[in-house]
């Protein structure tokens, strides 16, 4: 069984995230697919990241590179 935690709707997220997340997502997912060899998995794995990289938004959006830092 795979876990997902409640997170809120991407409408009620600040615009930087959800643009952050429309723009990187899809690679972040082809990435962790290369590395977990299946696609429910790396989807899962990169969601995950993602709501903490929204718990952490203002110190990502600090960081010199956000994308390479996410």
């Amino acid at each position: 069984m795979t876990r997902r935690s409640a997170t809120l709707p991407m409408t009620e997220l600040p615009a930087d995230f959800r643009a952050f997340h429309q723009l990187y997502r899809g690679a972040y997912v082809h990435w962790a697919e290369l590395y977990l060899s299946n696609r429910a998995d790396a989807e899962e794995a990169v969601d995950q990241a993602f709501e903490q990289l929204f718990l952490d938004w203002s110190d990502v959006l600090a960081k010199e590179n956000p994308n390479a830092y996410a």
